[in-house]
Formats: C-alpha cells, sequence, structure tokens
C-alpha cells in the first residue's frame, strides 16, 4: 500500500545528497516522499526531479508536519517518518552513516541513488561569462566554505599547493552549488574542506583526478566522512 514518507534532515546540502537512497528506496515501493529543507535550499526541485519526490519549505503546512516534534521512527499504514537528522543520537560512530544504520538501511552505495539533472546552460555561464575561463585554462579549483548558509563557515588552512591561477568557489546570485559542476571538473587541481561538493564529484570524471586533490576537515578528523568517498583524495 502506497504511504507518505517524512524525511527530517532540512540541512544540510550534504546530508540530503546522501540521504538520497532513503529517498529512492520508498519511491521504488510507490510511496510519496515529503522532503521538507530550508528555504534557501527548494533549488533541489529543480535539479532532482522524481515522481512522487517534493522537497517543500520547512515552515509552510506540509502533511505530518506535527510528527516533526517526534525523534522517533514511525512506521504505520499511513507514513513513514525518517528523524535522520538525530540519528546519532542514537548510534554510536560516523554521524553520516547513523543516518542509515538508525534504520537498518546500508548506505555503503549511497552514490548509486544520487541522481540529479545538470542545467548545462547556467554551467556554462557561470564558466565562461562569470569565471571568464576557457577550456585551455589551468587552474586550482579552492573551496574554504563548508555549511548551509546563512550559516557557512570558513575553513583557513585549505590553500593551493600548485602555482596555478586559483578559482575559489563562492555564493553568486543565480547559481546553485550543481552550477558548479563544470568549473569542478575542469579544475587542474583541487583543495576543499569537506563539504556537500564532494558527493557531487563522485561519479563525475575528474581533471584533477590526475593531479592533486587535497582536502582539509572541517572538524579535528575525518570519522565522519571516512569510506563514503571513492576518489583519490589526499587528507592533509
Amino acid at each position: 500500500m502506497s504511504k507518505t514518507v517524512l524525511i527530517n534532515q532540512p540541512c544540510g546540502i550534504g546530508d540530503i545528497f546522501f540521504l538520497q537512497k532513503i529517498v529512492h528506496l520508498n519511491l521504488e515501493q510507490g510511496h510519496k516522499v515529503i522532503y521538507p529543507v530550508n528555504d534557501n535550499l527548494l533549488f533541489l526541485n529543480d535539479y532532482i526531479k522524481f515522481d512522487n519526490l517534493e522537497f517543500v519549505p520547512i515552515n509552510s503546512d506540509f502533511q505530518y508536519k506535527f510528527l516533526f516534534n517526534s525523534v522517533d521512527y514511525i512506521e504505520d499504514d499511513n507514513i513513514i517518518y525518517y528523524p535522520c537528522c538525530v540519528a546519532d543520537r542514537y548510534v554510536s560512530g560516523c554521524v553520516m552513516r547513523a543516518k542509515y544504520k538508525r534504520f537498518n538501511i546500508d548506505w555503503e552505495d549511497w552514490s548509486d541513488y544520487f541522481k540529479y539533472e545538470r542545467n548545462i546552460d547556467k554551467e556554462n555561464e557561470l564558466f565562461y561569462n562569470v569565471l571568464e575561463l576557457t577550456d585551455d585554462t589551468q587552474y586550482n579549483f579552492v573551496n574554504k566554505t563548508y555549511g548551509t548558509f546563512p550559516h557557512s563557515l570558513v575553513k583557513h588552512a585549505v590553500h593551493p599547493k600548485k602555482d596555478l591561477m586559483n578559482v575559489e568557489m563562492r555564493l553568486i546570485e543565480g547559481y546553485t552549488i550543481f552550477d558548479w559542476l563544470k568549473v569542478i571538473e575542469k579544475a587542474t587541481n583541487f583543495y576543499s574542506v569537506d563539504t556537500a561538493i564532494l558527493f557531487l564529484m563522485e561519479k563525475q570524471k575528474l581533471v584533477c583526478e590526475n593531479n592533486d586533490m587535497e582536502l582539509w576537515t572541517r572538524h579535528t578528523h575525518y570519522g565522519d566522512i571516512d569510506g563514503l568517498f571513492k576518489k583519490n583524495y589526499k587528507y592533509n
């Protein structure tokens, strides 16, 4: 019987990307998935498009909103509620993997279920017109920012190690995290704090895979992302 699925993980963007396996497992069973997110993340509807999936404003009057006060997994004849944002309170170890382990779901093939559409026109606009790059430009991609805006923080330790032009990721009005994919794909080297772009990169072919791909942890350890990615990053 078809049910309504409600997922409680309104941010950050990386967490939402990671949880797409839970979304798709429920879509495959014929359920309707309601995914409340922070208002500034509603652009997800333009890139992650599937029948019976809707990202809705966290402050809207969505169905079963009253459940967001609960920290318990709930399933009955009508609703399945996943309180992913508090899973690490009940499962020790990695915060990210806890979002699956609490519900007895295997997390290891998460990337097989993370599917999105690319807006090639927007990617080209950003690459050629806004950043004024060319197909022959060699550059370091640098990202020091993590956390969902407006609560973003900066990891000042992130720095390029090759003497090339630096292109630093930043908020640019009219463009989303998805629209940076071409910039990331064509970067000669990659230097970043661990953040949501790593999920987007996982299945893309990258120039930097033959050169520097370096990460800095947002914390004091890499325990929260250890094992999540198959790319050959160097951890600083």
